[in-house]
């Protein structure tokens, strides 16, 4: 019984602060804003998708506004690749000079 009384105890807690949240909310002594997730915005950034070249160097695709950006990090810090036309462009000329074609 002792376990129920501190899970009910806890449950009694959590259900007083969210009705003073509530209550708080309701006669604008805080904002309603805090109470809402900031995940549906479109101010976030999220981790599209990362790649461990080394233990230590990686390469991530970003999400931010929106617009996807390569995000290449190391030990020393991080490089932000160029827009994506130019870097597509560059992309490609190197794979054909590592397979050994024309530039």
């Amino acid at each position: 019984m002792p376990l129920f009384d501190q899970v009910l105890a806890v449950l009694f807690v959590l259900a007083l602060l969210g009705g003073v949240l509530w209550f708080a909310s309701r006669r604008g002594l805080i904002s309603p804003r805090l109470l809402r997730s900031n995940l549906d915005t479109a101010d976030t950034i999220h981790v599209v998708q990362r790649i461990a070249l080394t233990p230590q160097h990686c390469l991530h695709v970003v999400e931010a506004k929106g617009t996807a950006l390569i995000v290449g990090t190391f030990p020393g810090g991080m490089v932000f690749a160029p827009e994506a036309p130019a870097f597509d462009a560059s992309l490609q000329a190197a794979m054909r000079r590592s397979m050994g074609g024309q530039q």
